[in-house]
C-alpha cells in the first residue's frame, strides 16, 4: 500500500512540509494527539465495507479489516511505543443496536498481534443526546463533549494507542484524548481504519474544546 507524501503529525496529503515533516496545518493548529494514522479515505468501497461493519455488523469483517491494517503497520508507525491500547467506548444504545463494539474488535485483534494490553474499562460512554451519525457535522461536538470519561487510575501515565474505525468530523476521537489527558495519560496516539475527507475542515472547531 503506497501513501504517499503525508504529515508526519496527522497524516494528511500534504505537498509541503516542514522540517520535522509536519504540515501548514499542524504547525499552526498543534493537534492534541501524538500522532494519527489510517489507511483509508472514508469514501466508495472503503464506506460501504465501514458501514458494513458498522450496521449490519460483522465481527469477522472487523477482524479482516484490522489484519489488512496490520499488514501495512510498520509503514504506518516507525519506532512508536505504546502502554496500552484503549478502544472508543460505544454509547449503550449502539451497543444494545450491534450487539458488539467494532472498535473493540479492532484492538483486540491488534493487541493479540503487537503484544500489548488492552484496556475496555479505561474509557466510559455516558450517552449522546442523539445518535452522532443523525446529526449534521457542526452538532456532532456539542452532542459528544461530555459523553465520554477516563479512568485515571488505568491511564495516569500510560502511552495510550486510541482505536476507532472511522474518524469524521473527529468529534469523539477528540473528546476522548481530551479525557486520556485530562486523566493523565502522558500520550495518546490515534489509529483508524478510515478518516474523512473532511476532518482537516472541522479540526478548528473540534479543538476549541482543549482551550
Amino acid at each position: 500500500m503506497v501513501f504517499g507524501l503525508r504529515c508526519h503529525q496527522c497524516f494528511s496529503s500534504a505537498i509541503e512540509l516542514d522540517s520535522s515533516g509536519r504540515c501548514a496545518l499542524c504547525c499552526t493548529l498543534p493537534p492534541p494527539f501524538g500522532i494519527t494514522r489510517h489507511i483509508w479515505e472514508y469514501t466508495g468501497n472503503a464506506a460501504l465495507i465501514i458501514k458494513a461493519m458498522k450496521y449490519r455488523p460483522s465481527r469477522k469483517l472487523c477482524v479482516m479489516v484490522t489484519e489488512l491494517l496490520l499488514s501495512v503497520w510498520d509503514e504506518l508507525f516507525l519506532n512508536s511505543s505504546w502502554d496500552l491500547i484503549v478502544p472508543i467506548p460505544p454509547s449503550l444504545q449502539s451497543l444494545k443496536l450491534r450487539g458488539f463494539n467494532q472498535a473493540a474488535v479492532i484492538g483486540k485483534t491488534l493487541s493479540k498481534q503487537l503484544n500489548l494490553p488492552i484496556s475496555l474499562s479505561a474509557l466510559s460512554h455516558r450517552g449522546y443526546r442523539a445518535p452522532q451519525a443523525s446529526l449534521k457535522p457542526e452538532r456532532r461536538l456539542s452532542n459528544v463533549k461530555r459523553a465520554i470519561r477516563a479512568r485515571v487510575s488505568l491511564v495516569h501515565e500510560r502511552r495510550i494507542l486510541l482505536v476507532d474505525d472511522v474518524v469524521t468530523t473527529g468529534a469523539t476521537v477528540s473528546v476522548a484524548i481530551k479525557a486520556l489527558l485530562d486523566a493523565g495519560a502522558a500520550q495518546v496516539d490515534v489509529v483508524s481504519v478510515a478518516r474523512s475527507q473532511n476532518w482537516n475542515s472541522y479540526r478548528n472547531k473540534v479543538q476549541k474544546i482543549f482551550t
